[in-house]
């Protein structure tokens, strides 16, 4: 007879050949048995079906005419009349009837007269500063058609300024590799916060929620294959994230909103001689939007699927002639897309708040003062694991034995449901936090040089809790409170030199943190009141066989029995308190200069020079020994160089060279251990990176594309793997290896005409270990977690002009990813299979633009992925998170 497991109110039966789960609930049904992901062929098929659609003739809702009557002899003209009366003149000639009028003329108002044999339209019009307007004349109606179609949305995405090198640059000038979001960009793709930029940039893995809690806003970061897996307060990330130019220091709130920004720039490659410390992989940088004297305002509403609503409320405008101010407001709830089929609690949910004031004061005609507060507030819970596997271990074998010993249910893949968006956890799930940032920034500019003071603080509060195991069985949970406050100081001081031909700038940075991690650890809760409740020693230790406590106990040796000194291996009582404490010093001086050689080539060369001091407490309390306290500290310092060549081969198209040098300081481990006796340290990581790479605007400025390749020699790789030690399990970050990563980028922009675009981004990695010299770490040839070999990013836009007048536009976006393991060790449990998402929207907007509606849904194939994977050899389980199910959503956009 099948064992049956009570849960919800009903049962659960185990079939006694396949070990699966079958429910007799009335709870609503699993989430798989509604999911039918769309086979690959299909999705592929659908965005080829799209470019077709794209690309056809116009449709019902193109009613432009393309092609106008003119009788023999009688080619069409156009006069534009300037208001200083000044006069052109195009001619037909070979357009038959379409008139492209912008090109070589001034934006502003015209008056446009058209004369086509007897006939003579005018009309008033306005010429963008980019972009077409397109004229359609049909002498053949009465009265005689004239159409205009305004066409700004003709210029590249990306094309824009950025501040990669801490000044304003276009985006195909800079010698880095670089992709940028526009505030619209960011609206077009659906994206709801930072995570979403990894679906569009070749070679970046953004994934929500680490191994410190479970919180949907942990950050877990890898660009070209250098990241950091762990996001407890004790390891530092190894791609850097700022917002208005200030670190983020901590993973936990970095996931964040994308409330009143301009831009986000994704930064490749080392970025630590103007960027500093923790940019070994690269940085990503949040440009906020700034305030000016013109009155704006903004409402954003969105609903959708999990009952989901959001809305977001944007304010702007001047108090005086000098001073300016801003207000955005942003709300974002949802319920959860993860359940438990033990107590039907739903995690994954969201509740945020989110606040920026800015102000803007022109101090004097030199000197212009930004001051901003943003706050961040979430009430959710936290993103509950799913077990995926169990596979032979010592301690999981003597746990089962001593569960089944006392006729309760075993810990085995029976708990496994099949359905990432299902588990069997009965731990309570949390997540709250609070990020409060504020940041004064000044700017004083002279004819000969601008100096840039920046001052910020940020304060953290998160707490929460979360079941590592999946199951209704204690083996191990946590609850925890984080607190973390930094400021910095930074300061800029840049200029140009010899005729212009010399651009430089110099800097010093100094900047402290304290974060702690105040944490309850409960694992094998279950063990120690068994052991006591044990007739006798019967329980062999973990790994041995039970023949040797039976059917005679041998002394001292086996497990069990009231008052067995043994057992108190197992004794937490309500839990295991662990406190750490760090304190952080860093400051470093930096410069970078830029010497114009010629016309057409550019020398960079740049260094930072850092020093950082880390003070490490942690405070256990084991219960069955004495709590101790250990300390330690240490410094690190390195130098950080970089260097690159430009050469602008034609007008176009610009070639470089580089190679700079990443640097992420030390540290110490903290982490549960009743045997231990120092803070086992870990040393510095650094990298040096070689790129080549390549940006041109081409065909008539109808193809936008930027190219690299990249190899890295990466030295002393800080990694976090599970090891066991005296019958406990804890995580430690050690120097695991050396390495070599390779690979190459490609991202181009299309803009072939009918309001279609075109946009694909080509990833490729290669990474593998060179020097293994630690235990728990990776097998030999094994490859850097969270890193897929390929990646590939395309998206299809196509846009209707409406002869009722707007405009509608159609948007496609897929991502793919290849195969890649999601821990240290390559274990095949934390495999990710290779996977797409598709994404489509349809948004309408009147003439004036002025507001926009839009449907739109997110993995519309409903595919399944694993959002994070853990694997603890030592305990013998295997879990993961689920990643977001298909979902659609109705989103209102009012600008006044």
């Amino acid at each position: 007879m099948a064992p049956t497991y009570p849960f919800c109110g009903g049962t659960l039966s185990r079939h006694p050949v396949s070990g699966q789960i079958s429910s007799t609930s009335s709870t609503r049904p699993l989430r798989s048995e509604g999911r039918r992901p769309l086979p690959r062929r299909y999705l592929v098929a659908l965005l080829l079906a799209g470019l077709w659609f794209a690309a056809a003739p116009a449709w019902g809702f193109v009613l432009l005419k393309l092609e106008v009557a003119e009788g023999p002899g009688e080619p069409a003209a156009i006069v534009l009349i300037a208001n200083d009366g000044s006069r052109q003149q195009i001619t037909d000639g070979a357009r038959h009837g379409e008139f492209i009028v912008s090109e070589g003329s001034a934006a502003g108002t015209y008056e446009l007269i058209l004369t086509s044999g007897s006939v003579t339209v005018s009309q008033s019009v306005e010429l963008p500063a980019s972009g077409e307007v397109a004229v359609f004349f049909d002498p053949n109606t009465d009265p005689p058609d004239l159409q205009v179609r305004v066409q700004e949305w003709q210029t590249f995405e990306d094309d824009i300024e950025v501040t990669a090198r801490k000044r304003a640059e276009p985006i195909d000038e800079v010698p880095i590799a670089i992709t940028a979001f526009t505030e619209e960009a960011m609206t077009a793709r659906s994206m709801r916060d930072l995570s979403d930029i990894a679906d569009f940039t070749p070679n970046l893995d953004f994934s929500v929620s680490g191994g410190a809690g479970g919180a949907p806003s942990e950050a877990t970061v890898y660009l070209r294959g250098v990241g950091q897996i762990e996001t407890g307060i004790f390891a530092d990330p190894g791609v850097g994230i700022y917002v208005d130019g200030v670190y983020v220091a901590r993973s936990q709130g970095a996931v964040l909103d994308l409330l009143d920004l301009e831009r986000i720039e994704v930064l490749r490659g080392p970025q630590g001689t103007l960027f500093g410390k923790n940019t070994t992989g690269g940085a990503i940088q949040l440009i906020p939007r700034r305030p000016s004297r013109e009155r704006e305002g903004r409402l954003m509403a969105t609903v959708g699927d999990l009952d989901r609503r959001d809305l977001q409320l944007r304010v702007a405008g001047g108090f005086s002639e000098r001073l300016y101010g801003s207000l955005a407001l942003a709300s974002r709830n949802r319920d959860g897309y993860l359940r438990s089929l033990q107590n039907g609690q739903e995690t994954g949910g969201e509740n945020r708040d989110s606040g920026r004031f800015a102000l803007r004061w022109l101090a004097d005609d030199q000197t212009v003062v930004d001051f901003s507060v943003d706050h961040h507030r979430e009430r959710e819970t936290a993103l509950d694991q799913s077990l995926i596997a169990t596979f032979p271990a010592p301690l999981l074998e003597f746990y089962n034995r001593v569960l089944v010993g006392s006729g309760l249910t075993p810990l085995t893949d029976a708990f496994i449901t099949g359905d990432l968006g299902t588990s069997f956890s009965d731990f309570p799930s949390r997540s709250e936090g609070d990020v409060s940032l504020a940041t004064l920034r000044v700017n004083h500019s002279t004819s000969k040089f601008e100096l840039v003071s920046i001052t910020a603080l940020r304060d953290v509060e998160y707490s929460g809790s979360s079941d590592f195991d999946g199951t209704p069985i204690g083996l191990f949970a946590r609850t925890y409170e984080q607190t973390q406050d930094q400021w910095s100081q930074e300061f800029q001081l840049s200029g140009q030199a010899r005729g212009g031909r010399l651009d430089w700038l110099a800097g010093a940075l100094y900047f402290e943190e304290n974060p702690v991690d105040d944490a309850l650890t409960f694992s094998t809760t279950e063990l120690f009141p068994l052991l006591e409740a044990a007739p006798d020693a019967i329980y062999s230790p973990p790994g041995v066989p039970a023949g040797l406590c039976d059917p005679v106990p041998t002394p001292g040796a086996c497990f069990g029995g009231a008052g067995n000194p043994l057992n108190l291996a197992f004794f937490i009582g309500d839990g295991l308190l662990d406190l750490t404490e760090i304190e952080t010093t860093s400051w470093a001086v930096f410069g970078e200069a830029t010497w114009a050689l010629g016309d057409r080539t550019s020398l960079t060369g740049g260094l930072r020079f850092t020093e950082e001091t880390k003070d490490f407490r942690f405070f256990t309390d084991p219960r069955n020994q004495p709590a101790r306290t250990l300390q330690d500290s240490d410094r690190w310092e390195e130098f950080s160089p970089r260097f690159s060549l430009s050469h602008q081969a034609t007008e176009q198209t610009m070639v470089y060279l580089s190679a700079s040098k990443g640097f992420k300081s030390g540290g110490f481990n903290a982490g549960r251990s009743q045997s231990r006796t120092s803070l086992n340290p870990y040393d510095q990581e650094t990298l040096w990176a070689y790129e080549a790479g390549i940006k041109a605007d081409l065909f008539d400025r109808k193809l936008r594309l930027s190219g690299a390749i990249f190899a890295y020699d990466y030295d002393d790789i800080q990694f976090a793997s599970f090891l066991a030690v005296d019958n406990e399990i804890f995580l430690v970050i050690q120097n695991a290896a050396d390495g070599k990563i390779e690979g190459l980028e490609l991202e181009l922009e299309a803009l072939p005409g009918a309001g279609v675009r075109l946009l694909a981004g080509l990833g490729w990695t290669d990474t593998q270990y060179t020097d293994l010299r630690a235990q728990g770490g990776a097998p030999q040839k094994g490859v850097i977690p969270k890193t897929p070999e390929w990646t590939l990013d395309l998206g299809l836009e196509k846009r209707w002009d409406l002869s009722q007048g707007g405009q509608l536009v159609g948007r496609a976006d897929l991502s793919y990813r290849s195969e890649y393991f999601n821990d240290v060790a390559n274990s095949p449990q934390a495999l990710q299979e290779e996977f797409e998402l598709l994404n489509l929207r349809l948004a309408y907007a009147p003439t004036s633009e002025r507001w926009e509606i839009a449907l739109f849904a997110t993995n519309i194939g409903d595919t399944e992925y694993r959002e994070h994977g853990f694997v603890s050899i030592p305990a013998g389980v295997a879990t993961a998170i689920g990643g977001r199910p298909r979902e659609w959503g109705l989103s209102f956009d009012w600008r006044f």
